[in-house]
């Protein structure tokens, strides 16, 4: 069973401009923790993997937010009794001049 959730952050360190560039739906993201943030003890990084260079030099990750709070802390109990959390993009809505694209996900629970 998935579950859906808003991507924060999304406005912040140019990751706005990577959404419209290469944020697409059913694509897939990784989770990542951030243990250096200096904001919440159990942040979470989305990221997603993208062209480096034009395809040129391989492919690389790329952040577009965080997981909201709350669940981050769920998920982080949850992973690190051994589920494995997975996610794709489930929405993304990013016109130009939007400071702050929508970006939603569907976690999966193995």
């Amino acid at each position: 069973m998935a579950k859906i959730t808003k991507i924060k952050g999304t406005g912040f360190s140019g990751r706005a401009k990577v959404i419209r560039k290469y944020c697409k739906k059913n694509m897939e993201v990784l989770l990542k923790r951030d243990i250096y943030n200096e904001y919440d003890d159990f942040a979470i990084a989305v990221y997603i993997i993208t062209p480096n260079f034009w395809g040129l030099f391989g492919r690389g990750k790329r952040q577009i937010g965080f997981i909201e709070s709350n669940l981050a802390k769920k998920l982080c109990e949850q992973i690190n009794s051994g589920v494995k959390v997975t996610g794709v993009v489930s929405n993304c809505y990013a016109p130009e001049g939007r400071e702050h694209p929508n970006v939603s996900i569907a976690l999966e629970y193995e």
